[in-house]
């Protein structure tokens, strides 16, 4: 199992690099806020998800069209990964679904020693792209947020605010913890 977790590590800091970078020429000039790597309860795929304050001023008018938005609706839409302005779909040629494929032929099952060791890893691969600096050069960024997330999962709140914690500051992390209330 190490084998198979070194390996996914060494691939997600190299396609996350690349595209990351692609990503970053869409947003240029906006306020990077936010930054996840989300994952499915069957460990079977991973995204990378960016958002930016332009981009969520964006979302909120969208839905202001149709109705008011409240307060929750909008820490909602802020917090939320699926409802972001990016994410590497929005590259021609991510490489992203590459590790998707690795995981997807992955020949274990998936036990709460699995789950513990790719939830470590994907950490452990934003703490190092953070401390090599990749999320800070050539962009524009409030206090940024850095989180893993599951998609359709119960115990989302629970991974991404582990994950907040273990990833940021402090001072970011006791912010991000209330984003509900």
């Amino acid at each position: 199992m190490k084998d198979f977790f070194d390996r996914l590590e060494k691939e997600l800091i190299s396609t996350i690099r690349v595209d990351f970078n692609k990503l970053t020429e869409l947003i240029k000039g906006e306020c990077l806020y936010a930054v996840s790597l989300v994952t499915d309860s069957c460990f079977d795929s991973i995204y990378l998800g960016l958002s930016t304050e332009e981009s969520l001023l964006r979302k909120i008018d969208k839905y202001q069209e149709k109705r008011e938005v409240s307060e929750k609706m909008k820490s909602y839409l802020r917090w939320t990964p699926a409802e972001w302005g990016y994410d590497n779909s929005d590259i021609p040629n991510s490489l992203l679904p590459k590790v998707s494929n690795i995981l997807r032929d992955k020949k274990m099952e998936v036990t709460s020693e699995f789950e513990s060791m790719f939830y470590e890893v994907l950490e452990k691969v934003m703490r190092t792209l953070y401390q090599d600096g990749l999320f800070s050069n050539n962009i524009i960024s409030s206090q940024l947020t850095l989180f893993i997330s599951i998609s359709d999962d119960d115990r989302a709140l629970e991974i991404e605010n582990d994950s907040a914690r273990i990833l940021n500051s402090l001072d970011v992390y006791e912010k991000f913890i209330k984003r509900f209330e």
